[in-house]
């Protein structure tokens, strides 16, 4: 069970970051303050090992789609919602370096320069 998703263009992030038996928020090196998850599949693994250095856009793309088709056929994760990201160019916003969710920003930690 996840918390929450935030998109990304390039689907080798995803299915690295969350897929992979030895990924950074699933693997046996993971953050235990930051655990999402313990799912492995061998196929998996090797389909990812595949798509990430196949150069054929259209052979990447259905490595990816047969990892997402397992992964979604073995319910690997579960999101309760997928947020919109809210971007602020301003330099009177500021909000952490560091989320406690690498990659998105903490919205509710967000404050206004005075």
């Amino acid at each position: 069970l996840r918390l929450g998703s935030g998109g990304d263009y390039d689907p080798d992030d995803g299915l690295v970051d969350w897929m992979m038996t030895t990924s950074k928020f699933n693997g046996p090196a993971k953050d235990e303050s930051m655990a999402f998850g313990y799912f492995s599949d061998a196929e998996v693994d090797q389909l990812i090992e595949q798509e990430r250095v196949e150069t054929d856009l259209d052979k990447r793309k259905e490595l990816v789609q047969r990892a997402n088709q397992i992964t979604s056929d073995k319910v690997a994760s579960a999101f309760l919602f997928h947020p919109v990201d809210i971007l602020v160019y301003r330099t009177t916003v500021n909000y952490p370096d560091v989320s406690r969710i690498p990659g998105l920003v903490d919205l509710d930690r967000v404050t206004l320069a005075g």
